[in-house]
C-alpha cells in the first residue's frame, strides 16, 4: 500500500486520518516517487505531463483534476490510494460522473497515462 506508508498512515486508517499534523500533498507526493525510484523526468514522462506542469504541482500550484488522475495512473496507485490522494487536493470521486468512473475503471485495469488521455480524447470526439 504505497500510498499509505509514504503519507506515514499505518494500518489503523481511521485514527490516523484524524492526525492534524499529516504530511502535504507535495511531501506525499515526493515521498511515493522517493519509495518507487522514480525521478521527476521518468514520472512526467509516464504521467504524459510536462516538467513545467509538475513543477507547478509541485510548487502548490492547481492543475486540472485530468492531470492529477494521470499522475495517480502513471504512480500505480490503487484505488483507495488513488481517493487518498485526490482528497489531499480537496477533490473527490462521484461514481454518477462518467470522467469519474472512466477514472476508476483504469484504475482498477492499471490502465497507462496514455491510455487514459486517448480514452478522454475518443470521448470528446463523439
Amino acid at each position: 500500500n504505497v500510498y499509505m506508508q509514504c503519507a506515514g498512515f499505518n494500518s489503523d486508517i481511521d485514527r490516523q486520518i484524524k492526525v492534524k499534523n499529516k504530511p502535504g500533498f507535495q511531501a506525499v507526493l515526493n515521498q511515493i516517487m522517493v519509495y518507487q525510484n522514480l525521478n521527476v523526468s521518468s514520472l512526467c514522462e509516464a504521467a504524459c505531463i510536462s516538467r513545467d506542469t509538475f513543477y507547478s504541482l509541485e510548487n502548490g500550484g492547481n492543475v486540472g483534476r485530468q492531470i492529477l488522475c494521470q499522475i495517480i495512473l502513471a504512480l500505480e496507485l490503487s484505488l483507495d490510494e488513488s481517493e487518498k490522494f485526490l482528497e489531499m487536493k480537496g477533490l473527490h470521486l462521484n461514481e454518477n460522473d462518467i470522467l469519474d468512473v472512466l477514472f476508476i475503471e483504469c484504475v482498477k485495469n492499471k490502465c497507462t497515462a496514455e491510455m487514459y488521455k486517448e480514452i478522454l480524447r475518443n470521448r470528446n470526439n463523439k
